[in-house]
């Protein structure tokens, strides 16, 4: 990285403003949160549109679709299903 394009820590104009950082992260898990819920509403709380075996293992996997409230919920609708969050 070059000299130019370092953040300069003592300038604070420039330096990160980590409350600011912790207020925004707090904001977008409250966002996500907020939509898990609406979207798990209005599929009137069917997380799984797909029938799933009542006879065999069932794994379910969650790939990169944010702090894992879907997931979560998952568990606790299908207890014997093998959950995968990635």
């Amino acid at each position: 990285m070059s000299d130019s394009a370092k953040r300069d820590e003592s300038d604070p104009v420039r330096a990160p403003l980590y409350a600011d950082m912790a207020v925004r992260q707090q904001n977008e898990y409250d966002r996500l949160r907020t939509q898990h819920e609406f979207h798990k509403a209005a599929m009137k709380g069917q997380l799984i549109r797909v029938p799933l075996s009542q006879d065999g293992p069932v794994r379910v996997l969650d790939s990169a679709t944010g702090d894992g409230f879907w997931m979560v919920d998952v568990a606790k609708q299908y207890p014997k299903a093998t959950s995968y969050n990635i």
